[in-house]
């Protein structure tokens, strides 16, 4: 299911990419015109004949992104953790050959790496953060007699 969900959101990639990038070229090296793999499987229920499918490779690509991230963002500093991802992550997928676009030069390959990661790494950190914070807000501990019952409650 978490491959699944990940291949939704490249979907929503895809179709950033449609929107913004006018290559024909550029869009095919990373979506499908149709698909009826079980990765696809929640594109498909919202598919009434216009959307276009992200490659397997490009969702093992945005999956090893995912990972990266994960493991990263420990590590790094509390400020700019976007900008110290995206300037690492960017010139990788502008070398990567899933998104080497016969038509088009290196500029236009790292426009289409900087849309990706611009569209896959906020949300994604958005995600981490909230899971740090739920798990910090569970444990509230209290040194002394609150003046107010109200923080009892909560």
């Amino acid at each position: 299911m978490k491959t699944a969900s990940l291949a939704y959101i490249a979907g929503y990639l895809v179709r950033t990419v449609q929107e913004r990038v006018s290559c024909m070229g550029c869009l095919d090296c990373i979506s499908l015109s149709t698909s009826n793999s079980p990765l696809m499987s929640l594109i498909v229920h919202q598919d009434l004949g216009n959307l276009r499918y992200p490659k397997p490779g490009f969702v093992s690509v945005l999956e090893v992104i995912q990972e990266f991230v994960e493991k990263a963002v420990p590590c790094l500093p509390n400020k700019n953790v976007l900008e110290i991802l995206s300037s690492q992550i960017i010139p990788i997928l502008a070398r990567c050959p899933l998104l080497q676009c016969p038509i088009c030069d290196q500029n236009r390959q790292k426009e289409l790496a900087c849309i990706i990661a611009e569209k896959f790494i906020r949300p994604l950190l958005d995600n981490i953060a909230a899971n740090i914070t739920e798990k910090l807000a569970a444990t509230k501990h209290i040194s002394y007699k609150p003046l107010s019952r109200k923080i009892l409650r909560l």
